[in-house]
């Protein structure tokens, strides 16, 4: 069953590498910590998880619900996000904008 109509969503694209410049192995999960609302729909979409395999260049996209679509309750709140890399794990949390125009780039909002 697809996603409610009303909900915004936004492609996410993320590229890694290793010193060596070779690309990593591994996974990127976005969590949703809570259940989204969409008024519009009158659907409850419970929360869960997209995980995004990493490609052999090391790069995934994801299209993701924004976390602060105004149809949505609640209406801003952030992913928590956990990069399962073949030399590096961490974990953090990201907003995904529905202000986005054309792909958001993990490189430009991920903390470093």
């Amino acid at each position: 069953m697809p996603l409610p109509t009303s909900l915004k969503t936004v492609p996410v694209h993320g590229k890694y590498v290793v010193p060596d410049g070779t690309a990593p192995t591994g996974t990127v999960t976005f969590i949703v910590p809570g259940p989204l609302r969409a008024d519009d729909d009158d659907t409850i979409v419970i929360p869960g998880k997209y995980t995004a395999t990493l490609d052999s260049a090391g790069e995934f996209t994801v299209t993701l619900p924004a976390t602060d679509d105004p149809d949505i309750a609640p209406n801003s709140w952030q992913y928590v996000v956990h990069e399962k890399l073949s030399i590096h794990e961490r974990s953090y949390k990201l907003s995904v904008p529905a202000a986005t125009v054309g792909t958001l780039e993990l490189s430009d909002v991920a903390p470093v």
